[in-house]
């Protein structure tokens, strides 16, 4: 188990139980909202590509892969 700043580019984890390679990673901070995470990620089973934002300090589940 990692936080979101641990997200970098190459990174694998687990996400709605299917597993994604981290493409992109941003910390936003817009204004006075709280910051958050934008990732770019690619799911290694279908290929498609999904966007998604997390909250800053959000647990989120790495994986080891072996290739």
């Amino acid at each position: 188990m990692g936080t979101t700043s641990d997200l970098r580019p190459g990174a694998i984890i687990r996400f709605n139980g299917d597993l994604c390679i981290v493409l992109e990673s941003e910390h936003r901070t817009p204004g006075n909202l709280r910051a958050f995470y934008q990732v770019k990620m690619r799911n290694m089973k279908t290929g498609r590509l999904i966007e998604n934002r997390f909250r800053s300090g959000e647990s989120i589940e790495f994986v080891r892969v072996e290739k």
